[in-house]
């Protein structure tokens, strides 16, 4: 939570500084924007915290398909009208099922059973990616659906292609340095892709330029450098990186105390 109310105040404090055009009337209050109605992409930090309350880890599969059998009830609520109007309750319901395949997954061992069996993983998990891209496509501009039903099995599509492909690229050693330097700081890039890109698109705006290309270019330019930017920075300086990983902080911390005392105790 300590990142959730961190990022999701800047936001916050960001929208009202910042209203309109950029980011719309900021309407809400603070604690609203907190515990009512949680500011996106933060929705998700507040909806995980209080899955990783309610469920139970699944250290067999015996209890592992209990657990997917109950989350498969509550999602398929969903399907037929809003569970809830209670925002985080709605969430959960909507939500624990990702939690739950997710270590369904990990239970049966699911990345192991790949890199056994000899396969192009990666390129089904591609061909299935590719699909997903077209059938989103054909359905928001032919169907136009509005049953959860449709979007959540495209979801499931979406998840097994992604999982397929990286775990085929892992097998295949296909991994990089670059992508090994992403990875380090995906949490960064995902708390705070959102707090760069309204000031760039002020001071475009102040300066004239309103050609939509050139704040698309700059917009994702900023969205992934500046995160990146501020994640390294933070990371020299030790103390802030408590606001993104505080458990690895408070480990670090508690290392470094235990460290002192047997030193001093030596001495």
């Amino acid at each position: 939570m300590v990142p959730y109310f961190t990022f999701s105040t800047a936001t916050w404090l960001l929208e009202r500084a910042l209203s309109s055009p950029v980011s719309g009337e900021a309407n809400l209050s603070w604690a609203e924007a907190m515990f009512i109605s949680p500011l996106s992409p933060y929705w998700f930090l507040f909806t995980l915290f209080f899955i990783f309350l309610i469920t139970p880890t699944f250290p067999q599969q015996k209890n592992a398909a209990v657990g997917l059998t109950v989350a498969v009830l509550l999602k398929s609520v969903t399907f037929f009208e809003r569970t809830c109007s209670i925002t985080l309750i709605q969430y959960v319901i909507s939500n624990e099922i990702w939690f739950v395949l997710g270590m369904c997954l990990c239970t049966a061992k699911f990345t192991a059973v790949i890199h056994k069996k000899k396969h192009t993983w990666m390129q089904t998990g591609l061909v299935g990616f590719t699909v997903f891209i077209i059938l989103s496509v054909w359905i928001y501009y032919k169907v136009q659906p509005t049953h959860s039903l449709i979007a959540f099995f495209l979801g499931l599509l979406a998840c097994l292609s992604i999982i397929l492909m990286v775990s085929g690229a892992f097998n295949e050693r296909y991994q990089t340095k670059g992508w090994r330097f992403f990875v380090k700081y995906t949490m960064p890039i995902f708390l705070m892709h959102t707090l760069f890109p309204a000031p760039v698109r002020v001071l475009l705006l102040k300066y004239g330029i309103v050609n939509p290309y050139s704040h698309l270019v700059c917009g994702l330019a900023v969205t992934i450098a500046c995160p990146i930017a501020a994640g390294w920075i933070m990371q020299k300086l030790k103390w802030p990186e408590f606001f993104l990983y505080p458990g690895k902080f408070i480990v670090k911390f508690i290392k470094l105390t235990k460290k002192n005392k047997k030193i001093k105790n030596k001495k």
